[in-house]
């Protein structure tokens, strides 16, 4: 540069695009967000480049490091801890223009500064902002050593240059972040190798084939497989056969939906034995494959077994003793065994009360337990809950009248059909109707009520006693809850028929709650929500009758054929033999209701095929006689034969014969067939049916076979807790040798679902009264002095 050529007039600053800081702000802060760390030869070969385009000795690259101004690169300029150009920086940041200083002494705000002030030192400057991220970061400085100005075309080269350092600083601020996620991944991926490594759980990833990809050193700590063994097969090899199909829909299920899925299953140990695992799989969504997480639960499903096992004995040893203690004290009471001495009396109602406590007691920690364990069966079928009610009042009755407490049912017009389990809803309605005939004052009265509400449909049991304090609503539906007092005390319960009536009416979709005033009663109500009722088979809460099956016994085609449509056009249910054997063999084969036979068969005559049947043990069938021949009185009524009908036969006649004989009640004792193990209880339903039927009572699933094969009986009482096996197994003979013999289940536990509908009606030991079998029986087979209907449901 020639020092004697005049200086250049200063130009007008050229705004340079892009934004600007505030005024105020300070530069430090916007640029440490922004900028990589300071250094590097691309800096140094910039700022070259710009001291040749300008023409001056000394040039420098500094931007802000968060704190103060830094030099990224120099040139021609000593060491300084400080920029001799910094304070423009704040002029930049404010502007966005390049600033020309013609004379660095001259500026108060660099006059002072050691490189300006000094012999020689610098005197003009040229600071042209650098622009990155969209902040003013910094600023290139091009410096002289003599007053001067810079033309327009060098600072517009300059600018360019500077936007040059712009794209050096973002590409060096992408590089550092990309290093800084390589080393989060590194370090990340360190972590996860030693998560899979250290972890006890088994993990196992699969590609979208279920082939495994990857495996943790637990699978061989647990299950004893070395990684190369399990590499490149799937899992299917190592799941129980049992397992194995439910298992490969979840994995179909998991490559088309990538949230998690949960399931348990068994894996061979290299040992041969079986361990249970619950799995936990999730899908990569961009990749396919599968993460699996196996825990091993195996203890835990021992110790359910050991549970469920122990439940299972308690429920059969404590149930079926106390069924025996009840019936033999109902029995006992009621006087049936002849009159009691009134201290005898007294002593005996202590017992029954305490009996009866101890059973709801046993009830409600077994249903409980079920409920914890989600093992409580419900079979969810439109219901009318004015039937549940009605039938909760029947039942309660009789413990009301002891309080004497009066119990008043009430509904109110429309539609009270909701979907659920019938017995579940008597046993809430029962629950609420025993707390509040307890809490009632003795002469009081509790109110029972249906109210449909729209989409929902209201129980209300409403009782007049001392109420319940405000301070106990939050615990009221808890376990075990008693409100305080003695007078609450002595009403007694368990402290658990509000939480297990909770948990009920939650399974079905509602809610329970209460309004009390203390001293003036509490009336406690649920809501379930409405369903349509439905007027076919689906829609009922018990088997509709099925139709009443008659025999025709004929010889001739045409006659048989004729009363078969007649009967059947009544909607009866009819079969048709043509031999004395053939009607023989159907007899010992089916539960018939009546039949119609004709005495002159080919092969035997009707009366002899009623003879030896009677001397097989068969039981009598209503016989309505079409012949000619009218055998004597005496030798006909013995052997079941109501009405004789001669041929040719009006149709009108024998329908009216038919209904009036199966209207007629049993001339005998319904032959019972109970299979239960403990003895006394055989005694005791013995003892309480009394002459309405011949109970036959056996112990064994063999003792019950051979009862079965040998015949004549009406109906089987049957206990599934047998000592040489399950009773249902003898269903399965029942099927083949007398599949319309209907069968009442008398046990323990509740029966599993697919029993249900292989039997009449099915009863729970201390759950049901004694009552309520006999009256099961009485429906279901029919006893001395009632008519028989096949088909009726308990």
């Amino acid at each position: 540069m020639n020092p004697t050529r005049p200086p250049l007039p200063p130009p007008e600053p050229k705004p340079r695009p892009g934004p600007t800081l505030d005024p105020g702000a300070r530069v430090a802060v916007a640029v440490g967000e922004a900028c990589p760390p300071p250094g590097g030869r691309d800096f140094a070969a910039l700022a070259r480049m710009a001291a040749d385009l300008a023409q001056v000795p000394c040039a420098c690259i500094t931007l802000a490091d968060g704190v103060r101004p830094t030099i990224e690169a120099s040139l021609g300029l000593p060491d300084h801890p400080t920029p001799a150009c910094g304070p423009l920086l704040a002029r930049l940041a404010a502007t966005g223009v390049p600033q020309v200083v013609e004379d660095l002494r001259a500026d108060p705000e660099t006059s002072g500064h050691p490189l300006v002030a000094a012999e020689g030192g610098l005197r003009s400057c040229l600071a042209i902002p650098v622009h990155a991220a969209g902040r003013t970061v910094g600023a290139l400085f091009l410096m002289d050593r003599q007053p001067r100005g810079f033309d327009t075309v060098r600072m517009d080269l300059l600018s360019a240059l500077a936007d040059q350092v712009a794209v050096l600083i973002e590409l060096r601020r992408k590089t550092a972040a990309l290093e800084r996620a390589v080393a989060q991944r590194d370090a990340l991926r360190s972590e996860s190798q030693r998560f899979f490594a250290l972890a006890r759980d088994l993990l196992m990833v699969t590609d979208p084939r279920g082939v495994i990809t990857r495996v943790n050193p637990a699978w061989t700590t647990h299950l004893g497989y070395p990684e190369i063994d399990l590499l490149g097969s799937t899992l299917a090899p190592l799941v129980h056969p049992e397992d194995l199909d439910r298992v490969e829909r979840g994995m179909e299920g998991w490559k088309r939906n990538a949230e998690p899925r949960h399931q348990e299953y068994r894996i061979r140990h290299t040992d041969g034995s079986w361990r249970w695992f619950r799995g936990t799989t999730v899908r990569d969504g961009a990749e396919g494959s599968l993460f699996t997480l196996l825990h091993d639960v195996t203890d835990d499903k021992h110790l359910e077994a050991l549970k469920s096992a122990f439940v299972s004995t308690v429920s059969h040893e404590l149930r079926t003793p106390l069924t025996s203690i009840r019936g033999a004290l109902g029995l006992v009471t009621s006087g049936t065994l002849g009159a009691v001495p009134d201290p005898v009396r007294e002593l005996l109602d202590i017992a029954n009360r305490n009996a009866q406590r101890l059973v709801l007691l046993v009830n409600d920690i077994l249903d409980l337990d079920r409920i914890e364990s989600g093992r409580l069966p419900m079979t969810m079928v439109p219901t009318d809950l004015r039937s549940v009610v009605r039938d909760s009042a029947r039942a309660n009755r009789a413990n009301a009248d002891a309080r004497e407490v009066r119990l008043d049912v009430e509904t109110t017009a429309g539609d009270a059909t909701v979907k659920g389990d019938a017995h579940r809803l008597q046993q809430v309605v029962d629950n609420l109707l025993s707390n509040a005939v307890r809490f009632s004052p003795q002469g009081g009265r509790v109110l029972l009520r249906v109210v449909p509400r729209g989409e929902r449909v209201r129980v209300e049991v409403r009782d007049w006693g001392p109420g319940i304090a405000p301070d106990f609503r939050g615990r009221i539906f808890g376990r075990f809850a008693q409100a305080d007092g003695s007078d609450r005390r002595s009403a007694g319960g368990s402290g658990l028929g509000l939480n297990i009536s909770r948990s009920l009416v939650e399974a079905h979709q509602g809610r329970i709650d209460y309004d009390s005033v203390p001293g003036q009663g509490a009336t406690f109500w649920f809501e379930l929500p409405a369903v349509a009722p439905q007027a076919d088979a689906a829609g009922v809460t018990t088997e509709a009758p099925l139709p009443q099956r008659v025999l025709v016994c004929d010889d001739d085609p045409d006659v048989a054929g004729l009363v078969r449509e007649l009967l059947e056009s009544c909607g009866f249910d009819v079969e048709v033999a043509h031999t004395a054997a053939d009607a023989a063999d159907r007899i010992r084969q089916r539960d018939f209701d009546a039949m119609t036979l004709d005495l002159g068969l080919p092969d035997m005559d009707g009366l002899e095929m009623l003879r030896r049947l009677e001397a097989e043990g068969r039981t009598h069938l209503p016989v309505v006689v079409l012949s000619g021949n009218v055998p004597p009185h005496e030798e006909s009524d013995d052997l079941g034969v109501r009405c004789w009908l001669a041929k040719p036969v009006d149709g009108r006649s024998l329908i009216r014969a038919l209904r009036a004989t199966l209207a007629e009640p049993r001339s005998r004792p319904a032959r019972l067939l109970h299979v239960e193990a403990d003895e006394e209880l055989r005694r005791v339903t013995s003892a309480i049916l009394g002459e309405r039927a011949t109970v036959i009572g056996v112990g064994t699933l063999a003792e019950a076979r051979d009862a079965i094969i040998e015949g004549g009986l009406d109906g089987i009482v049957l206990d599934l807790g047998l000592p040489d096996g399950n009773g249902a197994r003898l269903l399965e003979l029942i099927d083949r040798l007398a599949p319309d013999l209907p069968v009442i289940l008398f046990s323990a536990e509740d029966p599993d679902e697919r029993l249900l509908g292989r039997v009449r009606a099915t009863l729970v030991k201390t759950r049901h009264s004694e009552q309520q079998l006999v009256a099961a029986i009485t429906r279901v087979f029919g006893a001395a002095g009632e008519p028989r209907h096949r088909g009726e449901a308990a």
